[in-house]
């Protein structure tokens, strides 16, 4: 269902909530589902660059994104990027 185009981007927020959280196990889960972890949101956005520079960075968090293919070479709109 994580992958049905009609229900995608409600996974992909749920993936981003829980990035924003530091929440690793939460994280894992969701990409086992098969989310997109280079899922893209407001201002460019992505769960791994939501993790770094929000209120709990989680190290576990950042490597369950990373396994599961996040670009840590992206950038936001402001040229940005979370390394």
């Amino acid at each position: 269902m994580a992958r049905s185009p009609q229900h995608r981007r409600r996974f992909e927020r749920m993936l981003l909530l829980a990035a924003e959280r530091g929440d690793a196990d939460l994280v894992a889960e969701r990409l086992g589902w098969g989310v997109d972890p280079n899922a893209t949101f407001a201002r460019g956005r992505k769960p791994l660059m939501a993790n770094v520079r929000g209120a709990c960075p989680s190290a576990a968090t950042v490597w369950a994104l990373l396994r599961h293919g996040a670009d840590a070479a992206s950038t936001d709109e402001a040229g940005l990027s979370p390394s």
